[in-house]
């Protein structure tokens, strides 16, 4: 009950001190996007540098071109509806301060 009531809090302290930001982001050479995220669509890490300079750490992706998340993993909706994309615009919530969030567990 107290890990639930805490990640509760942490998503209010988050929207709280957030804005939102819109990011164009690229496939890399892979064809991967290369972004790690959780299970609420909070980057964790980069599997390769070609978007570490317009995201950050602890960035949560909102919407894809768009399309809302809402529950969804940002990597079933690419899947989904952008498999042939190149570029994607993702919106963002990002810490006001600038720094990484740490991710809800």
């Amino acid at each position: 009950m107290s890990e639930t009531l805490f990640v509760k809090v942490e998503r209010v302290r988050r929207l709280h001190s957030a804005r939102l930001v819109e990011v164009d982001v690229q496939r890399g050479e892979d064809g991967s996007f290369g972004i790690g995220l959780s299970d609420e669509n909070i980057i964790t890490n980069f599997h390769h540098a070609t978007n570490a300079a317009s995201l950050q750490l602890g960035d949560q992706v909102c919407k894809v071109d768009s399309v809302a998340l809402v529950r969804e993993r940002l990597a079933h909706l690419v899947q989904r509806q952008f498999a042939d994309a190149q570029q994607v615009r993702l919106q963002v919530s990002r810490v006001a301060d600038g720094g990484p969030c740490k991710p809800c567990e």
